[in-house]
């Protein structure tokens, strides 16, 4: 999917921070606490593959299932996909009780304009030396 510049040479799906717990939007689209999620992925494993990076979770407080966002639409791993990029666990989906479910067939594609907001997040990126850089084309 879509790529979003974290900076830095720190790149993340679109959909990945998006339905990460901790991020959300603003008006402007905006992405805020994208550093967060990528902090927690980093040491976080995933339900379904077992790599790491995994920044979904299950949407229920002390939950510890996380997943990768593509991990999460695999039929074998029974999440429930909520209203307001929520997702939640097989063990909990009794719970919901078929309530706020994303509209089904579920389009995850993002037309708008969608951003991390680098100004927030600057402090948190380190300065890379010029003998690092290396630009490709093409």
């Amino acid at each position: 999917g879509r790529l979003l510049y974290c900076g830095s040479d720190i790149w993340c799906h679109i959909n990945c921070a998006l339905w990460s717990n901790e991020v959300f939007e603003e008006v402007d689209g905006a992405l805020q606490n994208v550093f967060d999620a990528l902090a927690r992925g980093s040491g976080s494993r995933c339900k379904h593959c077992n790599a790491k990076g995994a920044t979904v979770n299950c949407c229920v407080r002390g939950c510890q299932v996380s997943l990768h966002f593509p991990c999460s639409l695999q039929p074998e791993t029974e999440v429930t996909l909520l209203e307001g990029k929520r997702l939640i666990c097989r063990h909990h989906a009794k719970e919901q009780a078929n309530k706020n479910l994303v509209p089904h067939p579920p389009s995850f594609e993002v037309a708008r304009c969608v951003y991390v907001d680098l100004g927030a997040e600057s402090k948190r990126i380190k300065p890379v030396a010029p003998r690092d850089i290396r630009i490709v084309i093409g």
